[in-house]
Formats: structure tokens, C-alpha cells, sequence
């Protein structure tokens, strides 16, 4: 026989680790954003300085009237490629936090094994009941079915007369 677990400790052990996961990988993520930022403005200070060279080297107007154009083709390919980075990146965070709620997914299977044949509400009870609390605001009772029977008819309307 498998020895029982603080149900408390792991639901909240479950959570903290998910929870944490997903902050580092989102942390991660915005790390590699920065960084990707950062080397696209070097690439623009670069390209401003090479623009102000070749404007100093221009020697007649057709040098100077090709420069706009060039500059602009250089900008479009940078934000492609900026832009295909970013997409890149937000592609493969989402796969990392796709992996991560199903490890989250299979640690709840884990723990919900381990609660046998009670409904899935009940550790929870024990749970909030362990902290001090007797019952939540809003949590719904678990009702057997003639329970539920009785309370739909309490609640219910009366019926109109036939007319």
C-alpha cells in the first residue's frame, strides 16, 4: 500500500513549480527580446553612420538621389528580419509554455490518483478547511442526486394555472 501524501503540500508544491516555470520562461523570453532590441539599434546607429559617409563621399546628384532608396531597402530587410526573429521567438515560447501546462496537466493526474474514490472537491474542502476557513464564499456543495433533486424543486416556480 502506497503511503498517503499531504495533499496540501503537494497542490501547493504543483502550483509554486508551475508557476515558477512559466515565470523563468517568460523571463527568458524577455531577456532574448532586449538582446534582440538592443542588436537592432547598434544595426541602426551603424547604418546612420554608414548613410553619413556615403553622403560625404557622394561626388554628383545621382550618388546623393540613390542614397534614400538604398537606406530604405536596408531598413525594410533589417525589420524583416527583426520581425521574423520576433516571430521566431514567440513560436518557441509557446511551445515551451504548451510543455509546461502539460507537465502541470500530468502533476494534477499525479495528484488526483492519489485522492481515491472521494470527488475532487473534497481535498480542496480539507484544504481551505485546514487553513481556518469553514467555507468559501461562492463554492457550490456537493450535492448527492436526491439532494440536488430537492433543491431544484424548492427553487422552483410555481406553476401558472391552465387557462
Amino acid at each position: 500500500m502506497q503511503a498517503p501524501i499531504d495533499l496540501s503540500l503537494e497542490v501547493f508544491r504543483t502550483q509554486l513549480q508551475t508557476a515558477l516555470h512559466t515565470l523563468t520562461t517568460l523571463e527568458e523570453t524577455q531577456e532574448r527580446a532586449l538582446k534582440i532590441t538592443l542588436k537592432g539599434v547598434e544595426d541602426a546607429e551603424r547604418r546612420a553612420l554608414q548613410a553619413c559617409a556615403s553622403v560625404s563621399e557622394a561626388a554628383n546628384w545621382e550618388d546623393l538621389a540613390s542614397l534614400p532608396a538604398a537606406l530604405l531597402q536596408t531598413r525594410i530587410e533589417q525589420s524583416s528580419r527583426l520581425f521574423q526573429t520576433f516571430l521566431s521567438m514567440a513560436s518557441e515560447q509557446q511551445n515551451a509554455l504548451l510543455q509546461q501546462a502539460t507537465t502541470s496537466a500530468e502533476a494534477w493526474r499525479t495528484l488526483a490518483t492519489h485522492w481515491g474514490d472521494e470527488p475532487m472537491i473534497a481535498p480542496v474542502r480539507a484544504l481551505f478547511g485546514a487553513l481556518g476557513t469553514a467555507e468559501l464564499p461562492g463554492m457550490l456543495q456537493t450535492l448527492q442526486p436526491s439532494d440536488k433533486k430537492k433543491a431544484s424543486a424548492k427553487n422552483a416556480e410555481p406553476a401558472a394555472p391552465a387557462v
